[in-house]
């Protein structure tokens, strides 16, 4: 939640902080890995987004209907590599 609230009052950097301690505690989470790939993609790590989303499907994250349209993952809109993990 912290996390989250950084990233609602644009401190990026430091959800990305949050989400990567809270992904050492839960390294398999789907929720927790897909909100790091949102963390990702807001500070512009394109490959790091992409690679921790795949890894957050691995686990069992798979709503892609809110993948497709959150607002965190826009940056990785137009990467071939975002829409094969809406597939």
């Amino acid at each position: 939640m912290a996390a989250n609230h950084f990233t609602a009052l644009g401190y990026y950097t430091d959800g990305l902080l949050l989400d990567k301690r809270l992904a050492m505690v839960k390294p398999r989470d789907p929720g927790v890995l897909y909100n790091l790939g949102g963390s990702f993609a807001r500070v512009g790590k394109a490959d790091d987004a992409i690679l921790t989303l795949s890894r957050a499907g691995r686990f069992g994250y798979a709503d892609h209907r809110h993948m497709a349209g959150d607002k965190d993952l826009a940056s990785l809109r137009n990467d071939p590599r975002f829409a094969e993990l809406l597939t």
